[in-house]
């Protein structure tokens, strides 16, 4: 027996369902990871119009225990084989009804009590069955969950086999102790990504545009993500706070910014999209000082840190400044780390004619190439980059990194 919904209510159920289907678990279009591992684990995701999941992760897809809410506080908590309801949960409404029974989206079936549910053969064909008592299709139920758990099992073996963390090349390095071992995708890795276009005097094409993909790059590549578009400062330095408190459960963090960035007095400051500066020294109070960040990095402790700042791009806060400082000024790298510029100290960087400013769209390309230690890769970057401005704009970079860092594996 099907339990039908009132007609309001199943469209806007079935709309936010369509939609977390459609746009998958992995930051797809209108999507954002909260916390956690939104890939391969344990974390939560909130959605376009405001549908959120939490629980587990297989694939980019909801796999395993989960809970969905839609967009009208309806809420599901049970079991999920990518990204849809299949097998036993619960259904309840924000009238506090609660519906409980086994689920199959994936075939279309919505919801049947338990004593009704039948895995297979389904329920067309179901007078095969007709004369078993319910103890025998209890039976039935049980040997194929089974038969389905052995089935998984298997092919989680098959996938660890499969796994690349123990490529030679790793296991060589990890061989000689008087250098630390590389660092590859099985490390725990976190990123902060920050990109700000919309600035209400000084609008940009490209930074939400280069934030965007390369988060998307870095979740394909390992990475926790945190991301941040058009930002405030408030929004800015709590993204900030909860990059550092993941940080300081060790591995390696990432922070990536694109929009406006200024120096003032030697000191780089990022641009909120709501910062309001009538002189240079409103920078202090109405931008984040980039050296928040590599304090709170480098405070964490953790075994490596990479800065990523393509924000050298004109300052147009400063037509009746005192000052005639342009670009990013030079900042030393901590111990453990290196931070990468989109071009050298004092210089400007171009926006970028297409969907990526020129030094992001160099960069997502380089990163995917696999078996070259990060210093090589920033190199290549920068090659790239001047060959595509006739060396207008040169990358630059300072590093006290030890060891290797890859963002691919070799």
């Amino acid at each position: 027996m099907l339990y039908p919904l009132p007609p309001a209510r199943t469209r806007l159920l079935f709309l936010s369902l369509a939609l977390f289907c459609l746009c998958g678990c992995a930051g797809g279009l209108g999507t954002t990871c909260a916390s956690g591992d939104c890939v391969n684990g344990q974390g939560s995701m909130v959605g376009f119009g405001g549908w959120s999941y939490a629980g587990e992760f297989q694939g980019g897809e909801a796999q395993g225990k989960g809970a969905f809410t839609w967009m009208d506080g309806t809420r599901f908590d049970g079991l999920f084989e990518g990204g849809r309801r299949v097998g036993p949960g619960a259904l309840t409404f924000t009238n506090g009804r609660v519906v409980r029974g086994v689920w199959n989206d994936i075939k279309a079936v919505g919801y049947q009590t338990y004593e009704e549910f039948s895995a297979t053969p389904p329920r067309t064909e179901q007078p095969a069955l007709a004369g078993q008592s319910r103890p025998e299709l209890a039976a039935e139920r049980a040997r194929l969950a089974e038969e389905l758990a052995d089935l998984k099992r298997q092919k989680a073996e098959l996938a660890e086999l499969a796994s690349p963390s123990m490529q030679p090349v790793q296991t060589m390095q990890a061989e000689k102790p008087a250098r630390p071992a590389a660092t590859g995708p099985k490390q725990r890795r976190v990123a902060l990504v920050i990109g700000n276009s919309a600035y209400p005097t000084a609008p940009l094409k490209n930074p939400v545009n280069d934030a965007h993909d390369m988060a998307n790059a870095l979740k394909a590549l390992g990475f926790q993500v945190i991301l941040r578009e058009n930002a405030s400062l408030a929004q800015m330095e709590g993204a900030v706070d909860e990059f550092w408190s993941q940080l300081k459960k060790g591995g390696a963090g990432l922070f990536y910014f694109a929009g406006h960035g200024m120096q003032v007095h030697g000191k780089n400051y990022l641009v909120p999209v709501d910062a309001k500066l009538t002189t240079e020294q409103d920078a202090r109070y109405r931008c984040m000082d980039a050296g928040l960040v590599l304090g709170r990095m480098e405070n964490a402790g953790n075994d490596l840190n990479l800065v990523i700042l393509d924000a050298c791009r004109n300052n147009p806060f400063a037509r009746s400044w005192r000052s005639a400082e342009q670009g990013l000024a030079k900042m030393d790298a901590p111990r453990g780390s290196i931070i990468a510029y989109a071009t050298a100290p004092d210089s400007v960087a171009a926006d970028g004619q297409g969907r990526n400013g020129v030094y992001t769209e160099k960069l997502l390309r380089a990163m995917r190439a696999p078996g070259q230690p990060v210093e090589l890769m920033f190199k290549h970057v920068r090659d790239e980059v001047m060959r595509a401005t006739g060396d207008k704009q040169v990358p630059w970079e300072s590093t006290s990194l030890r060891g290797d860092f890859y963002f691919t594996t070799p």
